[in-house]
């Protein structure tokens, strides 16, 4: 099974809209012990609301966070909670029922989380573990904000923006050649006709893959790839796939670097945010990955994107 992470930048906003030096956000608290206090109360709290399909879910945490002032860190596990699915829960070896799980069940899974606030800066980083039907971003930012005019601090408010230094991955070549690229389009035989293509349809959008060759060009891909991400290009700049300049909706590529894959996600030309699958990356004991090592890759992450932003995003 992947382990994927997210990663978001993290600010806190006054109310003109001015980035706060998380260490000392009001001119002397730190932010750092505002998450921790966030983390104890939402362990306390669970906060139960509805998804757009009309299933209850729940947000909370599994156990007490824990926090690093050494590392700069408060990293747990929340636990995200729905109800909707049936399913059978059944011994591996024998295949007899151990449990059913009802649609009105509560069924809950662990997602791990690290906040990390450097000193002196007006960005944190925040990883989180990605699971299948477990999205907890904008529940826990508004439950972040939330807290923040419990405690009192109604002048301030958090904000959350996918954390990916695409454009410095890409020059500084930290990431290696393409593996593969997505497209998306509105079902057609626009892109049926192309042999290089594996394509599936459902629900009227055609999902087309196509791996660049081994010989291609990575000067020519960096240069469709930056353009990409600075939202001038154009579609016939795709030369991964000949004959191809029209219909597209949506484009992600995959890019792989000492064992860690990124997938990258262009939607309406505008946003990107990216998945990191930090399988390759971790330990294993009986076939699971171990916590240590989770945190650990966790915090690399957040470091080299805190290492690779502009110099100017620190104060």
């Amino acid at each position: 099974m992947k382990t994927i992470y997210i990663s978001y930048r993290v600010s806190l906003l006054n109310k003109r809209k001015e980035e706060q030096v998380l260490s000392r956000f009001n001119g002397y608290l730190d932010f750092i012990h505002v998450i921790k206090e966030f983390c104890d109360y939402t362990l306390e709290n669970i906060k139960s609301y509805y998804d757009p399909q009309g299933n209850s879910r729940t947000f909370s945490l599994n156990r007490l966070a824990k926090i690093s002032l050494k590392e700069r860190i408060v990293y747990g596990d929340f636990e995200s909670g729905f109800t909707g699915d049936e399913v059978l829960v059944k011994d591996n070896k024998n295949n007899n029922l151990l449990f059913d799980v009802h649609t009105k069940h509560l069924q809950a899974r662990k997602l791990l989380f690290l906040f990390y606030i450097p000193k002196g800066s007006k960005y944190g980083y925040l990883i989180l573990q990605k699971k299948n039907n477990h999205g907890v971003k904008t529940v826990l930012l508004n439950a972040l904000n939330e807290f923040l005019k419990i405690k009192g601090y109604t002048d301030y408010l958090s904000t959350f923006v996918p954390s990916s230094n695409f454009k410095k991955m890409i020059e500084g070549l930290r990431f290696g050649k393409i593996k593969q690229v997505k497209f998306k389009s509105f079902s057609s035989g626009l892109m049926a006709k192309n042999i290089q293509i594996n394509s599936f349809f459902k629900n009227n959008i055609s999902e087309l893959i196509v791996k660049p060759s081994k010989n291609e060009d990575l000067i020519r891909q960096r240069e469709i790839l930056l353009s990409l991400f600075s939202n001038n290009y154009e579609f016939d700049d795709l030369i991964f796939i000949p004959g191809i300049s029209q219909g597209c909706i949506e484009i992600s590529f995959l890019v792989n670097y000492q064992g860690i894959s990124k997938t990258y996600y262009i939607k309406e030309k505008s946003k990107i945010k990216s998945n990191i699958n930090v399988s390759n990356k971790l330990s294993y004991e009986n076939g699971y990955p171990t916590r240590e090592s989770m945190i650990i890759v966790a915090l690399e992450i957040a470091k080299s994107f805190f290492n690779n932003d502009d110099s100017d995003l620190a104060a």
